[in-house]
């Protein structure tokens, strides 16, 4: 009987395990199978200068993607070349002078990266939702919920909204496509309490941690704590605080490196993220508690080509998603106020629905956590909706306050279905004066919206698409609700059809809404109008021209022109640049040019300060009038000019200071002063003071940088500061002929080594001890659970 019972659950999940494959299979057809990129690679191409002067004016198909082809791509692209040279502890020299990029890594799925990047690019993208899928599927099944049931919830899970619009981000699905796996081994342990469910299930925090940031670890955090705590028992508590512990040690390799970043940035960088930016008063939490309405038809949220109404509602209404389909989501708020007695099991998700919606709507904490954070509200109304499912067939009587809901929300989409089909019929008769009137009171509140600062024409034509979108028949409405409208009806008749014809309805119902929701939001580009990343004669310039130097790209705004180089687009084409996208960034030119004196917007930045700094090249929409720069190429929409006062990346200092504070450092920097090369330090770098006479002799040469190494050869005729510009961060070591070589912080953010007068071999080398401490720190808690382990085996035997 057991044996039977065994290959039954065995058949059920490869069943399952075919459906979920085939659910991402059909969703990402025009990906896996025709070619087509889910990268926007027509954003570069046509809102991107030099790429997009041979295009149409500035649009994409979906800006709100963009985050995905600036970073991430390029990120992976590099990080996959440090992994073929052997460096798991990268530097990456390529932006802000120099970042500690592996901080970045998103380690978990990173073993896919030693495949052809193409193929690996895709792979890290859809393992984490195949594991979702299954991960659910398994807790679910934990839970004795009906394979059935439980089959359309892990794909429900899967392809969740949430997850859909962070895809290309990457962290949010790569983090909780482990937390089913939590739960899971927890839920286990709690029945029978066993070190190998707490291992497991450490084991698989730790994962969901090294697959994201610092702020999905907080919220993967917060959902062990309500899942324990809603339980209600001290064991469970007591288990929760031991997988956490866990989690943490195991993970440390990535924990240590990012509490060091962090503590860089509070000590002299900045924060940077638009919602931190941003107010969200009483009045704007009430408004975003109405989009909630859209986690029932993402589709109702506005085109994806539109404007964003965030500086109405506070938030970008694309980027505020829950949806798990209809049905699944009306289930399980339907579950969560129904069920919370007869089926005790059905709390802690209740719970994380009520906490993940709550805390980013009815708190000030949006401004930190964000839409990210409703991920445990996708969670939990998973969990929900679940239940509800289960015990709505086992429990035929349900059917009656089942049927209260659905007319009510019935009620509700036929008065919604009633506005838009009144507006349908405004639209075909006098659109013109609904456009004259929208142009008068919203459009002026419309010209910051993504991407159109400066740029008036994609306001307007965004803003009209935005407008005709709200139409009947349009296919995204139309099908968002003709195919509740089905959910619903079905529901109703639940008890005239058998279970297994109910839930593959529902089931169908809802992949088919899950899947257009996903088609629609990414562009599915054809990669020969618009290719990914292409060379023209402007990157080759830059690629040649910064061999020995950085390139600076000025950005200003300009009514008539678009963005120049978006920050990162860099470093695939291998060009060194001064600036970089990073939300955490310690102190650096940027952040002297962006902090320090933000009235020096970089457009009025000289070329001599910039000089200082390696910057040998720069870019600008319009030509620059500045005697100390020659023009080097204006082959087409942009200018780039060699940088005669460009100092090498690394120079011998002819003078040094001490002075009292940094803001006295970036005033001698602005300063055209005659003394420069120099070194100037603050009191608490235990530099000495040092004046000499230039000699000819003063020679740095064979300069080779390769990322984590730098090797130089110095010659000096007095002892003095060799001073390197790049970005000074922790964990760099330098030797001088193979002797230690204490790295001082120098001019803000540059490196500086004491030399001895002659000729020296010079070795800089990124070592990081957080990183080193935290891997022996991960390997030691490997380590102590083995053991555990194997304690607790022969205890059982």
């Amino acid at each position: 009987m057991i044996q039977n019972t065994t290959r039954s659950e065995f058949r059920q999940a490869i069943i399952t395990l075919c459906l979920l494959i085939a659910a991402l299979a059909i969703t990402f057809f025009p990906v896996l199978f025709e070619g087509k990129p889910l990268l926007p690679s027509d954003f570069i191409d046509t809102m991107t200068l030099p790429f997009s002067a041979s295009y149409h004016p500035q649009q994409a198909y979906n800006s709100f993607i963009t985050d995905g082809y600036l970073q991430f791509y390029p990120l992976k692209y590099f990080t996959k070349q440090a992994y073929e040279a052997g460096n798991f502890a990268f530097w990456n020299p390529l932006i802000l002078n120099g970042y500690p990029q592996y901080l970045d890594g998103m380690w978990t799925y990173n073993f896919v990266l030693f495949l052809p990047f193409k193929i690996a690019f895709l792979l890290i993208l859809l393992l984490p939702l195949l594991v979702a899928g299954i991960g659910f599927y398994a807790l679910l099944r934990e839970y004795d919920i009906r394979a059935g049931v439980a089959r359309t919830f892990a794909m429900v899970y899967m392809l969740n909204a949430l997850f859909i619009t962070n895809l290309l981000a990457h962290f949010i699905p790569a983090s909780f496509s482990f937390a089913p796996l939590v739960l899971l081994f927890l839920h286990k342990y709690l029945r029978t309490p066993r070190f190998k469910y707490i291992a497991a299930s450490s084991t698989a925090l730790a994962l969901g941690f090294m697959a994201g940031n610092i702020q999905t670890i907080g919220f993967l955090s917060v959902l062990v704590i309500c899942y324990t705590a809603s339980q209600g028992k001290l064991r469970a508590i007591r288990s929760a605080i031991l997988v956490l512990l866990f989690a943490f040690s195991l993970s440390m390799i990535m924990i240590l490196p990012t509490l060091e970043l962090f503590r860089e940035t509070i000590s002299g960088g900045a924060f940077f993220s638009t919602s931190l930016l941003r107010s969200y008063d009483l009045l704007q939490r009430i408004e975003s508690a109405l989009l909630s309405l859209t986690f029932f038809i993402p589709q109702l949220a506005g085109s994806f080509r539109g404007v964003t109404l965030d500086q109405i509602v506070g938030v970008y209404t694309q980027d505020f998603e829950g949806a798990i389909g209809f049905i699944p989501l009306f289930i399980a708020v339907w579950a969560g106020s129904s069920l919370w007695k007869r089926r005790p099991e059905i709390k802690p998700f209740v719970v994380l629905m009520i906490v993940g919606l709550a805390i980013p709507i009815a708190t000030p904490l949006f401004r930190f956590v964000y839409h990210r954070f409703l991920v445990l509200f996708v969670f939990g109304a998973c969990g929900a909706g679940a239940f509800g499912m289960d015990t709505m067939l086992s429990k035929p009587d349900l059917i009656h306050s089942l049927q209260k809901w659905i007319k009510t929300f019935s009620y509700y989409l036929a008065a919604l279905t009633l506005l838009l089909a009144i507006f349908t019929v405004a639209h075909g008769f006098c659109f013109q004066i609904i456009e004259r009137i929208a142009r008068t009171y919203l459009l002026p509140k419309l010209q910051s919206s993504v991407f159109a600062e400066g740029n008036p024409e994609w306001v307007r034509s965004r803003f009209v698409e935005a407008l005709d979108y709200w139409r009947l028949t349009r296919p995204e409405i139309l099908i968002g609700l003709a195919t509740t409208f089905i959910g619903l009806a079905v529901l109703n008749w639940k008890n005239k059809l058998s279970q297994n014809v109910f839930l593959a309805i529902i089931g169908g119902v809802t992949f088919i809404q899950l899947a257009y929701f996903a088609h629609s939001w990414f562009p599915a580009s054809d990669i020969v109008n618009y290719p990914l990343y292409p060379e023209t004669q402007e990157t080759n310039t830059l690629h040649e021209q910064t061999r020995d130097s950085r390139v600076f790209v000025y950005r200003e705004l300009d009514s008539n022109k678009q963005f120049v180089f978006m920050d990162n687009e860099n470093i695939v084409y291998g060009i060194p640049e001064a600036t970089g996208y990073e939300s955490v960034i310690p102190r650096s030119l940027y952040m002297y040019s962006a902090v320090i004196h933000p009235s020096l917007r970089e457009g009025i930045l000289g070329s001599q300060f910039l000089g200082k700094f390696n910057i040998g090249t720069l870019v600008a929409q319009h030509a620059l009038s500045d005697d100390s720069l020659t023009l080097i190429g204006q082959s087409g929409p942009i200018w780039i000019y060699k940088n005669k006062l460009a100092t090498p990346r690394a120079f011998l200092a002819s003078t040094s200071s001490i002075l009292r504070n940094d803001t006295i450092i970036c005033d001698h920097l602005l300063q055209n002063d005659e003394q420069w090369p120099t070194a100037m330090f603050t009191t608490d770098q235990n530099a000495s003071v040092t004046k000499n006479i230039h000699s000819p002799l003063d020679t740095i040469s064979n300069l080779e940088d390769q990322c984590n190494e730098i090797l130089m050869d110095a010659r000096s005729h007095d002892s003095s500061y060799l001073v390197l510009s790049d970005t000074y961060y922790p964990g760099w070591t330098a030797t001088v002929d193979g002797n230690d070589a204490p790295i001082l912080r120098c001019n803000y953010a540059m490196r500086a080594i004491k030399i001895p007068s002659g000729a020296h071999k010079v070795y800089f080398e990124f070592r990081p001890a957080s990183f080193r401490i935290g891997t022996w720190a991960s390997l030691c808690t490997i380590l102590i659970m083995l053991i555990g382990f194997y304690y607790g085996r022969r205890r059982q035997t």
